[in-house]
């Protein structure tokens, strides 16, 4: 069973870091062709999320570690897929993490307040399947601001361009 919840926990950080590569596409140009850009990124994605899940394992709290290589990995991959600036790739990470993570205290801030405190400790403490819909309904919340967030980028890129700005 234990085997099921690394899987769940792979697959969260996966859709993270994809989600991450989502915003930046939406900002920068590409570094290679569609279907060679679409597999480095799934490769990042995976590799990135292979990191993340190991460092979890240590800690399945928030752990500074664990955002500190989940920014830098993020970095990174954006610097690779995509042509921009480190500097740039680093704030967006910066300000990713900083969602993921408020994200994360949001809800368990939220459950706290609605008398859930026992269901935070399991969350919290174990790879229980509490842990899995708690994991499920975080990115799915998560999924749905990365794309709104996308749109928003999006039309305020087309206004700006027709502006001439």
């Amino acid at each position: 069973m234990i085997g099921v919840h690394i899987i769940a926990e792979w697959l969260a950080a996966f859709i993270e870091s994809i989600l991450y590569f989502k915003i930046v596409s939406v900002i920068f140009e590409t570094q290679f062709l569609k279907k060679k850009q679409i597999k480095f990124g799934l490769f990042l994605s995976a590799f990135i999320a292979i990191g993340i899940v190991m460092l979890n394992m240590v800690d399945l709290s928030i752990s500074l570690p664990t955002l500190g290589y989940a920014a830098i990995s993020y970095t990174l991959g954006g610097k690779i897929l995509y042509r921009g600036r480190f500097s740039e790739f680093l704030l967006i990470a910066i300000g990713y993490v900083a969602f993921l993570t408020g994200m994360d205290m949001g809800t368990v801030f939220l459950m706290t307040k609605l008398g859930m405190t026992s269901v935070i400790e399991i969350v919290l403490s174990n790879f229980g399947i509490e842990r899995i819909i708690f994991i499920v309904f975080i990115k799915l919340v998560e999924c749905l601001f990365v794309c709104l967030f996308c749109v928003i980028i999006k039309k305020g890129a087309e206004k700006k361009n027709k502006s001439g700005i």
